[in-house]
């Protein structure tokens, strides 16, 4: 058990080696290529319909001098609003005809966030590549870095339930040793050790538990962050705002106001929030499509064959003479026999 301890620890340090080498290989290459693109980019929208509203200004400097130098034209209120109104709504259909979206400019720390973004599939969409070479390079950058950063993750948040299971289950063994004052022997010790580990209820409970407390801390760090950055998000939204990172929905709604001081401040906290929520996804799925399954035919093999309940769950579980194909026909095992496979032959 030792040695898988070890072999764990050496994998997760590999894992961070790699991560952060292919990961600034990822920034430099972002950087390098979108940069000057969305600068120019950023620079076309700032100056969009320039032309337009500096005409405009001259059109209304022009007609305020017309209305001041003929007294019947400042009575005749309708037309004025009229020209007024004509002269401001170039600027607005200019404004409403352009076509080039607002873009936050690639710098350092942007160049980081959207190697982040795209690396965990989160996907904010405030900042994204713009030339062909950067969405080329985004496709091949994230066919190595998703799965290499989802299997160090889950990796992480593995090992940190085992670690809070194995000291829970240690604590409990010395405090029975204490209070009944008997002898457990290193081999006993350590079959309890590992029969606890096993159990999945436990996972359950601490990658649960994990969560909620992280969840928790990072609502409130995101809120007292919006308060003293003046945005004044409310606790509903901080609370759907974490929670869409951990499940890395990313909607595009919810997106960081200040890239410096989420990478400063809250995604250390997030990147956490992450790890245990792939585990928990991990641990239901794994849930629902074996546990579930299992303690299903538990039941089926101890029911009476004439009961209701085992025709029902001969139907989900098992094949009947009509039926080849169960709807859990994938999870058909006893014990630790494998799934036969039928096949009809017409």
């Amino acid at each position: 058990m030792e040695v898988s301890h070890k072999n764990s620890q050496i994998r997760l340090y590999v894992y961070i080696i790699i991560i952060a080498i292919y990961f600034s290989f990822g920034v430099y290459c972002i950087y390098t290529l979108e940069h000057e693109a969305s600068v120019e980019r950023r620079t076309i929208y700032d100056n969009r319909c320039k032309d337009v509203k500096a005409e405009s200004i001259n059109d209304v400097n022009t007609y305020v001098k017309k209305l001041m130098m003929s007294a019947n034209n400042l009575n005749n209120t309708d037309t004025v609003l009229e020209t007024i109104t004509n002269i401001f709504e170039k600027v607005d259909d200019c404004h409403r005809n352009f076509n080039i979206s607002n873009v936050k400019e690639i710098d350092f720390w942007n160049a980081i966030s959207l190697t982040y973004t795209i690396t965990t599939t989160l996907g904010y969409g405030d900042i994204y590549p713009l030339t062909t070479y950067g969405k080329i390079f985004e496709i091949f950058f994230t066919l190595i870095a998703i799965p290499l950063v989802i299997a160090f993750y889950v990796d992480l948040a593995e090992a940190y339930i085992h670690l809070v299971i194995d000291n829970f289950y240690k604590a409990k063994i010395n405090l029975q040793k204490k209070l009944l004052k008997r002898k457990i022997g290193d081999v006993a010790m350590a079959k309890k050790l590992e029969k606890g580990k096993e159990k999945q209820m436990p996972k359950v409970y601490v990658s649960v538990g994990s969560l909620l407390i992280i969840w928790a801390i990072c609502t409130c760090n995101h809120y007292y962050q919006s308060q003293l950055a003046g945005s004044n998000d409310s606790i509903v939204s901080s609370i759907n705002y974490v929670y869409e990172n951990f499940g890395l929905i990313g909607l595009g709604y919810n997106v960081p106001t200040d890239t410096f001081l989420y990478l400063t401040r809250e995604l250390p906290l997030m990147f956490i929030g992450i790890c245990l929520y792939g585990q928990y996804i991990n641990i239901m799925v794994n849930t629902i499509r074996n546990v579930i399954p299992r303690e299903l035919n538990n039941i089926r093999v101890n029911a009476s064959k004439d009961s209701k309940k085992c025709s029902i769950l001969n139907w989900l579980i098992v094949e009947e003479e009509d039926k080849h194909m169960g709807v859990l026909a994938d999870y058909r095992s006893d014990g630790n026999k494998k799934p036969e496979i039928h096949i009809l032959v017409a």
